[in-house]
């Protein structure tokens, strides 16, 4: 990826050289995005949409020899912000973790997402739910979680039921793990890579299935169980369903890797002709891909023709080709409703969506005219549906959901102008580089008129991301300004008492350290603090090097007063610390640090002791003194005095277990 180069308020350009070593053609796809500065790269925050407001399928570029500029318009983007991006999960969510130890230790445990409808009762045991099993979970229900866009399960499930009369359903997403290529494997000899997708259909079936059943209402019948899955998610579906058709009555394999299959025309009718014909005949698979790159177009005609020949009804067979879409998952959001109202067989209802077309009485001076052209659009794709007799329940939900969605985004012309003033006070502030304090009463002026704004006026401010930016470096500012203050205020090095002046120094410490990154950097004389820190430090340690006991001197009960000075000459660059303490000073306490080692040792040792009061109980300690005394350097094991005892105390253990 790359960043765009501004030439004026709506043109931007990005340069690239590519090379073909074979001379060969160039193809590629793409998306431009917009990204808020200081917010981190998110490639998908600010994605460009198509003028509805839905994300457009890849850009596709195939670069010759002649190619030199291309020419891109983008409509309209999705808003980027900053910060903790918000959940997009309609309903409820229960993430639970769970283990498998015959899967590959690193990948025995993972996430697997529950959804339930937001009406859902878990105490009322009389409401039964069909169960949706799902692949790579983090992609199902949550844009936040999710690699490159959600499938958005959970808003499809919800107008389903809000609109076509769909009883609801559970859906299940199984996290993948890096393991993900092996896990949607099956082991058949003639798909390739490495395979562990039977562990992975075993985990399913012997450990999620359970706890699912356990905790939810669930219909536990195979003709309400589905597998559903993209990519390589569709390979583990078709063939992992397969595989355990006494479980799964429904497989949705969408955009399937089968350039993992070798010659398939001849292994799948052998496999089918292997499996019980009373429940693969039972069983029903919708098959779909998209004709726009999004691998072999024809895998589901093939595949259905293996499963007819294998004595499936035809009416359990249903394929779909998504016309232009590509290998993503806004294209299995738009088309998994279709194999929804297929597998539950839902009937058209178009009562609600007439009931809300016919009621609206929106006038178009009174509102901005990109919104307005939305909302034209969405009433004219609601109007077909409604004309048309033949009309699926997924195209009634979804002209009802484009009329809701466009009417959301109605810009009343006065929320716009009130946006618009706020945007005209942002533009003129300096970037975060080059601003100061003195811009402070602009940017103050800048933040009460949007904070004095509408939410939905907030929204349509261009550039509030700015003010965020901007107080931050203000915040900064104001906290470097405060701590050049107080380092001003300090004495000199030479002029430092410690007694007096101590308090003063830790707590222009402390308020350095409660600075932003940025702030810090403001900082005009840290040298100066941290001079004085190390002599505050310095002159501490000398003292409490001199406040310790002689070596012949030392007992264990000096050890917390030795680990605080050795604490604290740790925290003092030798460079420093040789400024403050005489070389006996650092002799002393080094020869202090490894003899308090070798004291511990000895009273572990003495702990044992007398030797013919030793049993085997006191085996386990034993040896944990034997391996203290080994990590000991060789100027620690010097000090040890109990060696002999040690010894001594070894050699009665061996006593004592040879007679045992």
């Amino acid at each position: 990826y790359g960043i765009a180069t501004k030439i004026n308020d709506t043109t931007y350009e990005f340069k690239k050289t590519f090379s073909s070593a074979n001379g060969n053609n160039i193809s590629l796809q793409y998306k431009w995005t917009l990204q808020v500065p200081g917010a981190g790269f998110a490639p998908w925050s600010g994605e460009e949409l198509t003028l509805d407001g839905v994300p457009i399928n890849n850009r596709t570029l195939t670069i010759t020899r002649n190619t030199s500029i291309v020419e891109d318009t983008v409509l309209r983007w999705r808003i980027p912000v900053g910060g903790t991006p918000e959940s997009t999960v309609v309903g409820n969510l229960d993430i639970v973790s769970l283990t498998d130890p015959r899967l590959p230790s690193t990948y025995q445990t993972r996430n697997v997402r529950i959804w339930t409808p937001t009406d859902y009762d878990p105490t009322d045991t009389t409401k039964k739910y069909p169960v949706i099993y799902m692949h790579d979970g983090q992609n199902v229900f949550d844009s936040v979680t999710s690699f490159a866009g959600e499938w958005g399960v959970d808003e499809t499930i919800t107008s389903l039921m809000e609109i076509g009369g769909f009883g609801g359903a559970i859906v299940v997403g199984i996290d993948n793990t890096a393991d993900r290529m092996a896990e949607y494997t099956y082991p058949y000899s003639w798909l390739s890579g490495t395979k562990r997708g039977d562990l992975y259909m075993d985990f399913i079936i012997d450990v999620v299935m359970p706890y699912v059943n356990e905790h939810y209402q669930t219909k536990t019948g195979r003709e309400d169980t589905i597998l559903a899955g993209s990519s390589m998610g569709g390979l583990i579906s078709f063939f992992g369903g397969l595989a355990r058709l006494d479980t799964f009555g429904v497989i949705v394999p969408f955009s399937t890797s089968t350039q993992q299959v070798s010659n398939g025309a001849t292994n799948i009718p052998a496999l089918l002709e292997t499996l019980n014909p009373t429940l693969l005949q039972t069983t029903k698979f919708y098959l779909y891909v998209g004709n726009n790159s999004d691998g072999n177009a024809g895998w589901p005609a093939a595949y259905k023709g293996y499963l007819l020949d294998a004595g499936v009804p035809e009416e359990n067979v249903a394929t779909y080709v998504g016309d232009g879409f590509t290998h993503n998952e806004y294209a299995w959001r738009t088309h998994f409703p279709l194999a929804l109202e297929w597998a539950f067989g839902l009937v058209v209802d178009k009562t609600k969506l007439e009931t809300l077309f016919y009621s609206l009485d929106y006038k178009e001076e009174d509102y901005f005219e990109n919104s307005w052209i939305v909302l034209q659009n969405a009433k004219s794709y609601a109007e077909a549906v409604l004309a048309n007799n033949d009309a699926l329940l997924t195209e009634v939900v979804e002209a009802y959901s484009r009329l809701t969605s466009a009417i959301s985004q109605l810009v009343l012309l006065s929320d716009m102008d009130a946006a618009n003033a706020v945007d005209q006070l942002i533009v003129p502030l300096p970037t975060v580089a080059d601003f100061d304090i003195e811009e402070k009463e602009a940017l103050d002026l800048a933040k009460a008129a949007y904070d004095a704004l509408t939410p939905s006026q907030k929204k349509l401010v261009k550039f509030y991301y700015v003010l965020d930016l901007l107080s931050d470096k203000l915040e900064s500012l104001e906290g470097a300004n405060q701590v050049n203050a107080m380092i001003a205020a300090l004495p000199s090095l030479e002029e430092l008492d410690v007694e007096t002046d101590k308090q003063a120094v830790l707590e222009a410490i402390e308020a350095y350290n409660q600075l932003s990154s940025i702030g810090k950097s403001l900082v005009t004389d840290y040298e100066k603090l941290q001079a004085l820190d190390y002599k505050i430090k310095g002159m501490e340690l000398k003292a409490r090097i001199q406040a310790l006991p002689e070596l012949d001197s030392l007992a264990l009960s000096d050890k917390p007063a030795l680990d605080e000075a050795i604490a604290l000459y740790n925290t003092i660059p030798s460079t420093i610390r040789n400024q403050y303490l005489e070389s006996s000073e650092v002799s002393k306490i080094t020869a202090l640090s490894h003899k308090i080692h070798a004291l511990n040792v000895d009273q572990m040792i003495i702990d044992l002791l007398p030797v013919e009061e030793l049993t085997l109980d006191d085996q386990e300690a034993l040896l944990a003194v034997r391996a203290a005394y080994n990590a000991l350097n060789s100027t620690r094991k010097g000090y040890v005095t109990q060696l002999d005892n040690l010894i001594a105390l070894e050699e009665k253990m061996a006593e004592l277990l040879a007679g045992n």
